[in-house]
């Protein structure tokens, strides 16, 4: 269990950096905020260290207000969330990737890019797609 009892700000740091849960919580919001875009090209480490003093200033308000808390689990409960978040966002990640995917680079690609959806609706509105618009004569 992490003693909360701070007699001087190093006990603060050595305690903030023992909590590898919410370290791992942290990187992970701070990736899917970058991915949604919400956090722009370079403003990572700023968001991230924003976030870590968050964290930290928790950890001393819990440790003056209820120095007996269990951060030991609270931590443990962090690292949980960020490994469901890592998969649950993976997961959407990738089924949003492979469609844009198949939409941008394959449509109408004979054999990989075989849509019979495509089909249909290219024979109704008699369309092009942008592999054929690209290669037409």
């Amino acid at each position: 269990m992490i003693s909360l009892d701070f007699s001087n700000f190093q006990d603060l740091l050595k305690a903030f950096g023992a909590l590898g849960g919410v370290g791992a919580l942290i990187a992970v919001v701070v990736n899917i905020l970058k991915t949604v875009g919400w956090v722009k090209d370079g403003q990572a480490p700023t968001v991230s260290t924003g976030l870590n003093l968050v964290g930290l200033i928790l950890l001393f308000a819990v440790g003056v207000l209820k120095p007996d808390a269990d951060v030991t689990g609270a931590d443990r409960l962090a690292g949980d969330l960020a490994f469901v978040l890592t998969t649950v966002f993976g997961f959407v990640w990738q089924l949003v990737s492979a469609r844009l995917t198949h939409q941008m680079a394959l449509a109408g690609i004979a054999v990989i890019g075989k849509s019979y959806t495509m089909e249909k609706d290219r024979a109704a509105k008699d369309r092009a797609y942008p592999y054929e618009q690209m290669h037409r004569e």
